[in-house]
């Protein structure tokens, strides 16, 4: 009997399956999935494979199980001017299937339209300079050429991109969502897979493409919940704003619509998806392998941080603030350079902070380490989904100060720690009474090991993925 094809979509994840890839980073998402396939195969039932980039390494290649399929992504745009502009309402994003409808359909930003709206107006301004009698006739023919050259070569402008667009359509696209274009080379690679089931981890222009593939081929196409943001309902409401990536609403609100099934990480992310777009969801938590990876150390007094260099939504310059104002306490800050600039400044801050040791890009089998020798860990994110960092956390018994969220109500609602509303002199309050009330630490650190072990076993969680896979097909 043939296996079931499951095809993971992580392009991040390659330094998850080969440990001596050290140079490209990844996030949560990329942890989760790497756990899930190497689970799923494991069991033996379902046949693994995950999509990565390129790094050079062989097109396929096989780790723990696990076949890995290489990736080149997307070298080039295929359409003009951008597919974020000019979105029409998410309502309509699923109604693409004819080509010739979509290039013949007259909207605002058709060539006809702008033709009408480009060229009268140059030519009423040739007449307008002509007929005005304070200008002398040869600076009235000088201008009134001037505008017919603007006119014509905005109007041949407009003709070359909607040519190139009509092209695209034909020749070298897969599909199109509202204006935004699917080349073929988006998606070569999941008809080479040919897989039954695509699972996306996240929200964003890979998961709409993904999307669209399985519609198109009669495929299965799981959306996994990352972050809570994934479910944002603006993406409804302002289809045509991008999100903090750069990513349009349009684009997520389609990938939210299409899905054959959502799995989701806690109760807040399946009632964000009930509320605001009105599907059901399968809650499966993120796992984690309780086993040691590195014994705990005694008697630790350091405070960890672990995240991206991304101040729009891990605000490490927070963490970096928060021990400014607690001199008297040691950090340890891992910061991974996903923006730059932020990283550098990040580094500047902390050479003046004697309290604060930074650590660049630390592997993912190493990053246990600094949680065994850690006596408690803070998050300073805008938002998360349920990180990997507050399981590492709570396997080693280490409680939790967040300065926001709160994933699965996991500080509040199970005590594994406490979460500050956002206001930073509560954390600051909150890491002091951790870090000096014997009493109040160690009842949270059993709630860590306790809610961990109950909820979050990798064991039992990749039977779940397992089940649900299945009965999906079935």
């Amino acid at each position: 009997m043939r296996k079931i094809k499951v095809c993971i979509v992580s392009p991040y994840s390659y330094p998850l399956f080969n440990p001596s890839h050290t140079k490209s980073h990844f996030g949560g998402w990329e942890v989760r999935a790497s756990i899930i396939a190497k689970g799923l195969a494991k069991q033996g039932q379902l046949d693994i494979s995950v999509i990565v980039w390129d790094h050079g390494q062989e097109h396929i290649e096989h780790w723990d199980g696990v076949t890995l399929y290489s990736w080149i992504g997307r070298p080039y745009p295929l359409a003009e001017p951008s597919p974020y502009m000019n979105s029409v309402p998410a309502a309509n994003c699923a109604k693409v299937t004819d080509p010739v409808r979509l290039i013949f359909k007259i909207k605002s930003n058709s060539l006809k339209s702008r033709l009408k709206n480009i060229i009268p107006w140059r030519f009423w301004n040739v007449a307008r300079i002509m007929k005005d009698g304070s200008q002398n006739i040869s600076a009235a023919i000088y201008n009134g050429l001037r505008e017919f050259y603007r006119g014509l070569r905005a109007a041949i402008g407009i003709a070359y991109r909607t040519s190139r667009s009509i092209y695209c359509v034909l020749f070298r696209s897969f599909g199109k969502i509202d204006e935004y274009i699917i080349p073929n080379i988006n998606v070569a690679i999941y008809d080479e897979i040919d897989a039954d089931v695509y699972i996306v981890p996240g929200n964003h222009d890979r998961a709409a493409e993904v999307a669209y593939f399985c519609r198109a081929r009669g495929k299965k196409y799981i959306f996994l919940a990352g972050s809570d943001m994934d479910y944002s309902f603006n993406y409804r409401m302002h289809p045509e704003k991008i999100d903090v990536y750069g990513i349009p609403g349009f684009l997520m609100t389609y990938a939210i619509e299409n899905a054959s099934l959502h799995l989701v990480q806690s109760e807040h992310q399946a009632q964000l998806l009930k509320a605001d777009y009105g599907h059901d969801s399968i809650i499966i938590r993120n796992p984690i392998d309780l086993k040691y990876q590195f014994p705990k150390a005694a008697n630790s007094e350091n405070i960890l941080w672990v995240g991206s260099s991304d101040d729009r939504v891990r605000r490490p310059s927070l963490a970096l603030e928060l021990a400014r104002c607690l001199p008297e306490y040691s950090f340890v800050m891992i910061i991974t350079p996903a923006v730059l600039e932020t990283y550098e400044k990040c580094h500047r801050e902390a050479r003046d902070l004697p309290n604060v040791t930074l650590i660049g890009r630390v592997p993912f089998d190493e990053v246990e380490k600094y949680f065994a020798t850690a006596k408690l860990f803070i998050n300073t994110s805008v938002f998360e989904g349920f990180p990997n960092t507050f399981l590492q956390a709570g396997k080693y018994g280490i409680p939790i100060v967040a300065l926001k969220v709160d994933p699965g109500q996991m500080l509040t609602l199970h005590g594994c720690g406490a979460t500050c509303n956002d206001h930073m002199d509560k954390l600051i309050e909150q890491v002091r009474l951790y870090m000096s009330n014997s009493e109040k630490y160690e009842q949270a650190s059993g709630q860590c090991l306790t809610y961990v072990s109950t909820y979050h076993d990798k064991e039992k969680i990749v039977l779940e993925y397992e089940r649900v896979i299945q009965s999906l097909l079935r």
